[in-house]
């Protein structure tokens, strides 16, 4: 829930929608402040503004893939992360309910998904960089991630080789990607290809599993 009020308080800033009093003075309140009563309070006030969005901040259970990279996560520890892309809000949830405070960056161009990224940072999660960029141009030499983590890499560009090589030399430690096992849509690389990649990236340590119908690959340097 406190991601979602999260949200509702960047919302009512970025709007700057009149609201009564007491709700103006919960948006004004430091978010860590927040009670829980509080941020049901400004869950309230968003579905009563009708944000569609908040639908996607609803508790599901988590996919075993899911589960997977955050049981990796936990045990990397990282002292910080790249999200590539934000399409995923449910595993931004998982994560962020998990490593509530881990200083993390996230990319995407979807103006759609920016708004939202940009609504959880104003809202209280201000430790979020957002990084409006496509996977092939992430690489900036005065920044690097412990971990790397980029579900579905093939949806978020079509240049997924200097997209793997970008996001690796990124990458201080850990990279994790996933793709379908299989799809009728478009051509998906080999693992052979994966593997190549990896390789030309200074990634030499390279895990590939299945789960939940799709390939799981864990590089590490």
């Amino acid at each position: 829930m406190f991601l979602a009020a999260a949200y509702v308080r960047g919302w009512l800033q970025d709007t700057q929608t009149a609201v009564d009093a007491p709700i103006c003075g919960l948006v004004q309140k430091p978010f860590a402040e927040l009670s829980k009563a509080e941020q049901e309070t400004l869950l309230q006030e968003g579905i009563r503004c009708g944000l569609s969005e908040l639908a996607r901040f609803r508790v599901v259970e988590q996919v075993a893939i899911f589960q997977k990279i955050l049981t990796l996560l936990n045990g990397i520890r990282p002292d910080n992360m790249l999200e590539v892309g934000f399409d995923y809000l449910q595993f931004t949830i998982c994560w962020l309910q998990h490593f509530r405070y881990l200083s993390a960056a996230m990319t995407e161009t979807d103006p759609r998904h920016l708004a939202v990224a940009y609504a959880l940072q104003k809202g209280g999660m201000g430790f979020l960089q957002i990084q409006e960029t496509m996977p092939e141009n992430i690489f900036d030499s005065q920044q690097q991630f412990d971990v790397s983590v980029a579900l579905d890499l093939h949806r978020k560009t079509d240049n997924l080789a200097k997209a793997f090589n970008d996001i690796c030399k990124a990458t201080k430690r850990f990279a994790i990607f996933t793709f379908p096992a299989y799809s009728l849509r478009r051509e998906l690389p080999t693992e052979a290809t994966i593997r190549e990649w990896l390789a030309a990236a200074d990634m030499p340590y390279v895990k590939i599993e299945v789960a939940d119908n799709r390939l799981l690959v864990v590089a590490r340097k």
